[in-house]
This record gives structure tokens, C-alpha cells and sequence, in this order.
């Protein structure tokens, strides 16, 4: 009698994982090797392969989306996580109006808004009694929500024109201004008259 034994040979393979896109987010291992015809197991941003865990995550202002991956590993595999800008990251909107007395500017009204990561946004300008509106800005949404836009609004200015009535020598008060200024405006009489309107 001839007795044979044998072992059976399995073959191991290659996985590499990679990020869709490393701005928007990394995994913690780049390759791993297991065995012809390991199960692949995904649970949210954690995937499984035969006994190999790795895991996704997502930068600041980023999310996991998904992964791309067969089900079992029969030959060398790229696996890759997908990852997404998120659409409610933060940015700010600051409205200014000039000062009535000085060229400087105080905050009059923000805004808090959202928009997708990355993403090129113009946030309209208001309309303010008495301002000249600025024109609008196009920015860019970081990923941290600190982006911030500020739009100034100069005041529009009036002339007052005094002109001397009757029985008036003289008048002063008279200029240009801006829009809410307050302003005294004074009459002289003439030498025999009195003040009537």
C-alpha cells in the first residue's frame, strides 16, 4: 500500500485601499493580504476583509459615503472609500454700514449660512434705505466653516440748500450730508424784522 497525503495551497492576494479623494479623507491602512476567497465586510466606514479591519475617515467638512468593494477577494482588488463634501458646512455673511460722522463702518446685521464644502457661493447684497449696496462677492466654502464675507454699504449723501427769505440777513446750516445726519440750521434777521416761519 502507498499512502499519500496532501495540503491544500491557497494563494494569497493583494488588497490595496485607497482614499477617492485624501483632501476629503484617509484609511488606516493602505494594503493588506489575505487569502483566495476572504469575505468582504463592510459596516459603515469600517470594512472587513477575511481577518483584516480598516477603517475610513472623513477631514473637517467631509463625510464617508461608501465603500467600493467586491464581495470576496479572489485576485489582487483595489478597494477604495468614497468620501463626500458635506452640504451644511458654515459660513458667514456680515453686512457694514458706514458711520455718519467718520469713513469707518459698524456691523449692522449677519447672517449665518450653509452651503457644500468647497463649493463657490455669492451671497446677495442687501438693500438699505439711504446705502449704496456693494457689489457681491463669489468665495470658496472651507471645509472648517470659517469662511466669512463682508459687504460694506456707503451712505448717501443730500445737499441742503438754505436760501435767505425776507427780512433774513443771513443763513448758515447749508452742506452736503450723509443720509441720517443731524444738522442745525440757523436765520439772522435783518435790523427791523422779526422771525415769523
Amino acid at each position: 500500500y502507498i499512502y499519500v497525503t496532501h495540503t491544500d495551497i491557497v494563494n494569497t492576494y493583494n488588497v490595496t485601499i485607497v482614499s477617492n479623494n485624501t483632501t476629503y479623507g484617509t484609511v488606516s491602512a493602505g494594503s493588506v493580504n489575505v487569502p483566495y476567497g476572504s469575505a468582504v465586510q463592510t459596516n459603515g466606514n469600517v470594512i472587513t476583509i477575511g481577518s483584516e479591519t480598516v477603517t475610513a475617515t472623513a477631514n473637517t467638512g467631509y463625510h464617508f459615503s461608501s465603500w467600493t468593494a467586491p464581495n470576496t477577494i479572489t485576485g489582487a482588488t483595489t478597494i477604495t472609500a468614497v468620501f463626500a463634501p458635506d452640504t451644511d458646512t458654515a459660513y458667514t455673511v456680515r453686512h457694514y454700514w458706514q458711520n455718519i460722522d467718520d469713513d469707518g463702518y459698524t456691523l449692522h446685521e449677519t447672517e449665518n449660512l450653509t452651503g457644500a464644502t468647497g463649493a463657490q457661493v455669492t451671497p446677495s447684497v442687501k438693500t438699505y434705505t439711504g446705502f449704496n449696496s456693494p457689489s457681491t462677492q463669489t468665495v470658496t466654502i472651507a471645509a472648517n466653516g470659517s469662511t466669512v464675507v463682508e459687504y460694506r454699504y456707503t451712505r448717501q449723501t443730500y445737499t441742503v440748500n438754505l436760501q435767505a427769505g425776507t427780512g433774513v440777513a443771513s443763513v448758515t446750516g447749508g452742506g452736503t450730508y450723509r443720509y441720517e445726519k443731524e444738522i442745525t440750521i440757523n436765520a439772522v434777521l435783518a435790523e427791523g424784522y422779526d422771525w415769523r416761519n
